[in-house]
């Protein structure tokens, strides 16, 4: 599938390690073969949302950050129970589970077939499944193989509309078993229509972080891959309140 340019590339902010206009995204692993994903059409407009067929920056730096602490502890994620909401082409979910957990993909169902050819393409079928799940629906009837509690929840690029964050908030609530983690990207000014400066917070993200019944613990600079940092996104590495 070939992407095509942004509808409305004046709101965001650049993309550094990313490629939109490109039907593949490369992300290199140290250890392991490459993640090859397939990129679809990127379209964001009042009918049509495709900004998940994309990658983003926030989820490389998400990704760079995760591998890291495999590399400081290398069975952090072995065996865990992964979900991640909104995975769009599913490069975390992929990732981790080359890292050694057990994952399910999530997204709305116009992505199954994105998401089903590149677990395919990368070869971790046996590691990685995936469902449809619109955030905050059927929360007590649902399906395998989400119907169980869930070691990590990522959710990356998912703070951009204001009606789906408390959505988002009740499924992280239903999935995460009780010593959960919870790992968010977020770009803070993914939309600079009005303000370019460097101390803008989107109003979505800004309500978010304000609203969020999470406990959220934001990681310094310092601590992430340093070849794969940008000033507009921060990392969250998160936990349910006791």
């Amino acid at each position: 599938m070939d992407g095509f340019g942004f509808v409305f590339e004046k709101w965001l902010d650049t993309q550094y390690f990313t490629n939109h206009s490109s039907s593949d995204f490369v992300y290199s692993l140290t250890n392991s073969k490459d993640i090859n994903v397939s990129q679809g059409n990127f379209c964001h407009t009042e009918k049509v949302d495709h900004t998940g067929a994309v990658v983003w920056d926030d989820a490389v730096v998400l990704a760079r950050y995760l591998e890291k602490k495999v590399g400081e502890n290398a069975h952090i994620f072995k065996g865990k129970n992964v979900v991640e909401l909104g995975c769009g082409c599913g490069l975390i979910g992929i990732l981790m589970s080359k890292l050694g957990a057990n994952v399910v993909l999530t997204d709305r169902a116009d992505m199954m077939p994105l998401i089903r050819e590149n677990i395919k393409r990368n070869s971790v079928e046996n590691k990685c499944s995936y469902v449809v799940h619109e955030w905050g629906s059927n929360l007590d009837s649902l399906p395998d193989p989400l119907n169980k509690p869930f070691d990590i929840i990522i959710a990356s690029g998912c703070v951009y509309h204001q009606e789906a964050v408390p959505l988002l908030n009740k499924s992280i609530q239903r999935l995460a078993s009780e010593d959960a983690t919870v790992y968010f990207a977020i770009d803070f000014r993914f939309d600079i229509r009005n303000r370019r400066e460097s101390d803008f917070i989107a109003p979505v993200v800004k309500s978010f972080l304000e609203g969020t019944p999470l406990i959220m613990n934001k990681i310094p600079y310092e601590m992430l891959d340093q070849n794969f940092i940008k000033d507009s996104v921060m990392i969250y590495e998160c936990s349910l309140p006791k």
